[in-house]
C-alpha cells in the first residue's frame, strides 16, 4: 500500500509541473507565431517597395503603411498589427528604409519586429533582418 502512496505522489507532482510547462510554452508558441507573421508582413511591404520606381521611393516619407489585406482578412490576424516606416537618407541617391510591424501579445506585452533595407537608384536591394 505504501509502494502505491508513494507511486500516487510522483505521478501527482510529475503531472503538476507538466502543466506549469505548459502553461509557460503556450505563450513563447504564441509569440513565435507572431513573430514569423510579423516578418511575413515586413517582407510583403518591402517586396513591394522593390517595385516601385526611384521617383517614388525617394518621395517615401515617415509614418504608417496599411498592412497588406491578405493579413487583415485572416480571423487569427485582423487589425493587431500595425506598421511603420522610416526613411533615412546616408547618401543622395540612397534611401534607407525601415519597416517596424508592432502588435501586443495575448498576456498584453506590447511586442515589435523590424527589417531594414537600402534602396539605392541605380542599385541592387537587400534587407537585413533586425529583432528589437
Amino acid at each position: 500500500m505504501l509502494e502505491v502512496m508513494i507511486a500516487a505522489l510522483i505521478l501527482a507532482v510529475l503531472i503538476t509541473s507538466t502543466f506549469a510547462a505548459m502553461q509557460r510554452a503556450f505563450p513563447a508558441i504564441e509569440t513565435a507565431r507572431n513573430i514569423t507573421v510579423a516578418g511575413h508582413i515586413i517582407q510583403t511591404e518591402i517586396e513591394r517597395l522593390r517595385l516601385k520606381d526611384w521617383s517614388t521611393v525617394s518621395a517615401l516619407s515617415n509614418g504608417s503603411v496599411t498592412v497588406d489585406s491578405s493579413f487583415t482578412s485572416a480571423p487569427a490576424i485582423g487589425n493587431r498589427f500595425t506598421l511603420a516606416r522610416s526613411v533615412g537618407s546616408p547618401h543622395a541617391d540612397m534611401r534607407e528604409i525601415t519597416l517596424t510591424a508592432t502588435w501586443t501579445s495575448f498576456e498584453g506585452r506590447p511586442l515589435s519586429r523590424s527589417y531594414t533595407t537600402r534602396y539605392a537608384r541605380y542599385g541592387m536591394y537587400d534587407f537585413f533582418y533586425n529583432s528589437r
